[in-house]
């Protein structure tokens, strides 16, 4: 089947007059070394092979063209992400994706698409019965194309995980979401990092977190780099209490501080579904991190995340307490705090004594008499997963 791709593809190549991507023909060719079934198609623009010539509308057009002509080609996954795939490229794919609904997962992220290639995905999406993973994050669709897209998803039955991070979406977009997750009960992933918005109020917030109130699929929410306040945090915390299925939130890179530790606080020890709490790059400070470890030990959290969030010795030796009292903790992301020697020694004895933690990023080695704090970095931080 990858044999007659590369010859479909060349042949349209030829026939277009261009010359063909040496990335869509080397990957075509490892797959027929491998005498393996085609059913994952990645040709990521920032990979070695393709990033000095990424593929534009015209090598996809040819593509396209070739996929057709394979014939029983049953492709499941299709990883297009950091190419110069354009409004129209958009719409060529979206064309074949309607003659063909075999793809599960589809990557359009860090493309160069706006509000014309949004409207055509949200004309097609709904028509996708295959369909169920979708990445579009790094194009510049705005509050327009948001919006187009988010209507569309309040009638979808197909999309589990959909990811939106990047694309400048707004207020309209976000009040939108807030009354599609109301309806939606199929979506289990979303992420919604780095919006565009301006409010102080955080009235966007509020739609979003009344509709998390009653969706009864969601698992994973992100809103990372977001401009989150402690409003934002406690209207949050407070809908989530209602939510039953909501079991990884992301909350990293925003402007929380030791306020949003009670918010947090109230939160875990009313929700016992929350496995997964990601808070880094905060300024919970020592106050906030109190308080979120006083909930800590009756908590659901498994791995919990308060990398770079200013906690200084009191904070950490409260939270020292609570690790050593808590059966469920198995991750704890503590580095880019400040950890002098008493605090560090505490958190250490703590991460020793409780049996139920298996990994924490601060490890500690005594230099000339003194406890440093030494940052644990596994190799598998650098490997990136496939879409599905």
């Amino acid at each position: 089947m990858a044999g007659a791709l590369r010859q479909g593809y060349i042949e349209a190549c030829e026939g277009g007059e261009r010359r063909p991507h040496s990335a869509v023909v080397d990957f075509l060719d490892e797959i027929a070394v491998s005498d393996t079934q085609l059913t994952s198609l990645i040709l990521k623009g920032n990979s070695k092979i393709a990033y000095p010539t990424r593929l534009d509308d015209g090598d996809l057009e040819a593509l396209l063209k070739g996929m057709r002509q394979a014939g029983d080609l049953v492709l499941r996954e299709l990883d297009l992400s950091w190419n110069n795939i354009s409004d129209h490229g958009v719409g060529l794919l979206m064309d074949y994706l309607q003659e063909f609904d075999n793809v599960i997962a589809l990557s359009l992220s860090h493309n160069n698409f706006g509000v014309e290639g949004a409207k055509r995905i949200a004309d097609v999406m709904n028509n996708l019965q295959s369909l169920s993973h979708l990445f579009l994050d790094g194009n510049k669709i705005e509050d327009k194309g948001g919006l187009i897209l988010v209507e569309n998803l309040a009638r979808n039955t197909s999309i589990r995980t959909i990811s939106l991070g990047c694309m400048d979406l707004g207020h309209q977009t976000f009040t939108m979401l807030g009354k599609a997750l109301a309806q939606n009960n199929s979506i289990t992933s979303l992420n919604v990092d780095r919006p565009i918005l301006f409010s102080c109020q955080e009235e966007s917030i509020y739609h979003l977190a009344t509709g998390l109130k009653i969706n009864k699929s969601l698992k994973s929410l992100s809103i990372k780099n977001a401009g989150l306040r402690d409003h934002g945090c406690f209207l949050l915390c407070d809908n989530l209490m209602l939510n039953q299925t909501l079991t990884e939130l992301d909350l990293s890179s925003n402007r929380l501080t030791e306020i949003s530790g009670n918010h947090i606080h109230n939160l875990l020890k009313k929700d016992q579904n929350l496995i997964r709490l990601k808070l880094s790059c905060n300024q919970l400070c020592d106050r906030g991190c109190e308080a979120l470890a006083q909930a800590l030990p009756v908590s659901s959290v498994v791995e919990l995340d308060i990398s770079y969030n200013e906690i200084a010795s009191r904070g950490i030796e409260a939270l020292s307490i609570a690790v050593a009292h808590s059966t469920k903790l198995k991750t704890l992301f503590l580095w880019g705090n400040h950890l002098d020697s008493s605090s560090l020694q505490s958190y250490v004895a703590a991460c020793n004594n409780c049996r139920s933690l298996s990994h924490t990023d601060v490890l500690m080695q005594i230099v000339d008499g003194e406890a440093n704090a030494v940052r644990r970095i596994e190799p598998s931080s650098y490997y990136v997963a496939g879409l599905v």
